[in-house]
């Protein structure tokens, strides 16, 4: 281990490494970029436009972030470690791996169902009434009550009574589940406009919003009240 001659002086160090491949292995060498790391971690293959478009990477360095967040923990982790045993450790963390982990979703469907995850926009997008695109993700990271707030949304349009069985909502039937709930929600956006869904969606806590165009920020209000555009003199526009 790297950390070895310098933990003889100080036993209770804590060395954190993050690298493209990791200290070992036949790729330990080879350099890479977010988003080589992106494509060979598997998650690009199912992000997209469609099945017939090439794949896309997320902004936002997301590989390299989801590395620093391992590390992060594995450091943590060590100390806490270290309060109770006196030893440090080696944390070693590969991006490479990181960026598989992007794929918890796509590999179990693979290996239960046999099912390969389509290429497709990240998030769930519907049609509103308006012919606006509407990202309405199913957030239950945010908490259980999530579901539950959603077929309420749901019923008061008369939607969602395939969803009433609770034996859906349990673990081994998600792969029923999901499919009559992604149903019901392209039901519901097609009946309101873009802003009510936007509006209904923050009311009840759930991350929704319309697909903006870019040219459609400008007459933001919350981006004017904060000042966010800044006029400026060009000398030839």
């Amino acid at each position: 281990p790297r950390a070895a001659a310098p933990r003889r002086e100080n036993p209770g160090l804590v060395v954190c490494t993050i690298t493209p491949f990791g200290l070992d292995g036949p790729w330990r060498d080879r350099p890479a970029t977010d988003l080589t790391l992106m494509a060979l971690g598997g998650s690009m293959a199912v992000c997209g436009y469609g099945p017939d478009d090439p794949p896309l990477t997320c902004a936002g360095w997301q590989a390299y972030q989801s590395a620093c967040v391992y590390a992060a923990h594995g450091v943590l982790a060590a100390i806490l470690a270290r309060d109770l045993h006196g030893v440090g450790q080696d944390v070693e963390v590969s991006v490479h791996e990181a960026a598989s982990s992007f794929t918890e979703w796509h590999v179990p469907q693979y290996l239960f169902t046999g099912l390969v995850s389509p290429r497709a926009v990240l998030g769930i997008q519907f049609p509103s009434r308006d012919g606006i695109q509407v990202s309405t993700i199913v957030a239950e990271f945010l908490g259980g009550e999530v579901i539950e707030k959603l077929l309420a949304l749901l019923a008061a349009d008369g939607l969602g009574a395939a969803l009433a069985d609770p034996a859906l909502r349990e673990p081994g039937n998600r792969s029923w589940f999901y499919p009559l709930l992604l149903e019901a929600l392209r039901a519901y956006c097609a009946l309101h406009t873009a802003d009510a869904i936007y509006r209904a969606g923050q009311a009840a806590g759930f991350p929704w919003a319309p697909c903006r165009t870019p040219d459609e920020n400008l007459d933001d209000p919350h981006l004017a009240d904060r000042g966010f555009w800044i006029p400026v003199h060009h000398p030839e526009l």
